[in-house]
């Protein structure tokens, strides 16, 4: 008799690690069990998918015959992972990385953050509130209370969102206290070191593109990644509340995620409400200038080549999406079986192509486990668009549940 358990997370660079891991792994399990004849993994979760952690771990661990036959074997990644790199794609492919020397975004919010670490004793603080004093007016100072930037961590990209939204809300002190730091007299390497970042950080504001990225991330982290994030961190109250353990409502998750960036791509961005610092940003002054196009020398305006990069970043957003979250439509769709019963109906339906249809037509449903609407005529489309019915069809834990479909619908048909 096999024995099943779920393969615990490894590092996301287990790619450097040699075959002497998995033979060591071998050796634990046997440690652990005894008689390793009898003991399969059914599973493995990974941090990324990207890297050497994805399916490679299957197929290492297969070589050592500790998994169950492929058809069964399942493979999961961190979805907390997986919808950081929505934001990490988009930027790396729209306004790059941060580093010495950089000119963009991404430095900028690093040397906010250099310029804060770079100030013991208070004098954070104490600039903050002189700055703020000084560009306050009509009780704008209650808006101004002293803040610390969050540390922009290039592995964590939510903290790259969450540190531009903090200087879209801040830009103004945080210029005024990059302003007075520069204009600092005396002799120290301390002191040099911060007139220096000071002035690089004044360098960089001062370049409308780059303060136009810094909205750009910030509106993607308001409307998209950080609510995301926020319930991907949530526990499934329904058997137990524990962190991370909501696989049975990722399809519908994947469903909202997929409806926001869908909205956001080909100029749509153009219509959200929440896009407003970036839309509002495209009016600064200066965003007339014409500008060369580094990737085919054409000449446009700022404004329109910003139009243009928001374009390819929610595309690429949008594409890293569908590469790291199709699995929930694919072999992972038997567990959307065990969602909330308006998310099962419609599965099970298009699984048994049972012409039924929504319980309540068009019907909008508010669904708990999002605290959001569903709209099931397009969470229905959706599913037609990205489900390969025969093939879920040969699916072992789609067979598994196929007694149950009539018990399903049975259900559906009295609501």
């Amino acid at each position: 008799m096999s024995i099943n358990c779920q393969v615990l997370s490894f590092h996301n660079k287990l790619y450097i690690i040699n075959q002497t891991f998995f033979v060591s792994s071998k050796f634990s399990t046997q440690k652990l069990v005894g008689n390793i004849e009898n003991f399969r993994y059914s599973g493995c979760t990974t941090d990324s998918g990207g890297g050497g952690t994805g399916y490679s771990l299957h197929q290492k661990m297969k070589e050592e015959n500790l998994c169950c036959p492929d058809e069964s074997y399942l493979v999961g990644f961190c979805t907390l992972h997986t919808l950081q790199l929505t934001l990490a794609n988009a930027l790396e492919k729209t306004v790059g990385t941060g580093g010495l020397g950089k000119r963009n975004a991404v430095q900028l919010l690093h040397s906010i953050y250099d310029l804060q670490e770079c100030m013991e004793f208070g004098l954070w603080k104490k600039e903050w509130n002189k700055a703020k004093d000084e560009v306050s007016v009509d009780g704008e100072a209650n808006n101004f209370k002293f803040q610390k930037i969050p540390a922009p961590i290039i592995t964590r990209w939510w903290t790259i969102g969450n540190a531009a939204q903090f200087l879209v809300h801040f830009a103004t002190i945080c210029r005024q206290v990059a302003e007075n730091v520069r204009n600092w007299t005396g002799s120290g390497s301390s002191l040099t070191k911060a007139t220096k970042i000071a002035s690089g950080v004044i360098s960089l504001m001062n370049e409308e593109r780059i303060m136009s990225d810094v909205k750009l991330i910030a509106d993607f982290y308001s409307i998209f990644l950080a609510p995301h994030f926020s319930w991907m961190q949530k526990g499934d109250k329904k058997i137990g509340g524990t962190p991370g353990f909501l696989g049975r409502h990722m399809l519908s998750r994947y469903f909202l995620m997929n409806s926001c960036l869908d909205k956001l791509r080909d100029g749509g961005w153009k219509r959200v409400e929440e896009m407003v610092s970036f839309r509002n940003g495209l009016n600064d002054p200066g965003m007339d200038k014409f500008i060369e196009d580094p990737a085919d020398g054409s000449r446009m305006t700022q404004r329109r080549f910003q139009e243009r990069k928001a374009d390819v970043f929610f595309q690429a957003a949008f594409d890293s999406l569908e590469k790291h979250y199709s699995r929930y439509s694919e072999e992972l769709l038997f567990l959307s079986l065990y969602d909330e019963r308006y998310v099962t109906k419609a599965v099970t339906s298009m699984l048994t192509r049972e012409e039924t249809g929504n319980p309540n037509g068009d019907a909008v449903f508010h669904s708990k486990a999002h605290n959001a609407d569903i709209n099931l005529r397009e969470f229905n489309a959706f599913l037609q668009s990205k489900v390969n019915v025969g093939k879920q069809l040969e699916n072992p834990h789609i067979i598994k549940c196929q007694d149950i479909f009539p018990h399903l619908l049975g259900e559906f048909s009295k609501l």
